[in-house]
């Protein structure tokens, strides 16, 4: 009877396991910015900015741009025009 339980339990360890590590191999897919990123974007247009920092999803920087008519773009964060937005942000605090 005590090899029963020990098989269970190692079985049901194993399962566990195996979940956990499914779930820490699909962690990048957590990104909100996937595909294609914009260069440029109109500063007229702009409603608001997030940036998202690295994180345990996600293993990039991200910036999320919230245009006025609400559409949501992502810019490079190494690219001239986010260094631009980055650097106006500055100066207004």
């Amino acid at each position: 009877m005590a090899l029963g339980k020990a098989i269970v339990i190692l079985c049901g360890l194993l399962y566990f396991l195996s979940c956990v590590h499914g779930m820490l191999s699909h962690g990048n897919q957590r990104c909100m910015c996937r595909g294609k990123v914009a260069e440029k974007i109109h500063f007229k247009s702009l409603k608001k900015v997030e940036v998202y920092p690295i994180s345990f999803g996600c293993e990039k920087v991200e910036v999320v741009a919230t245009m006025k008519s609400g559409v949501q773009k992502c810019l490079n964060p190494e690219s001239e025009s986010a260094n631009k937005l980055f650097s106006a942000i500055r100066k207004k605090r």
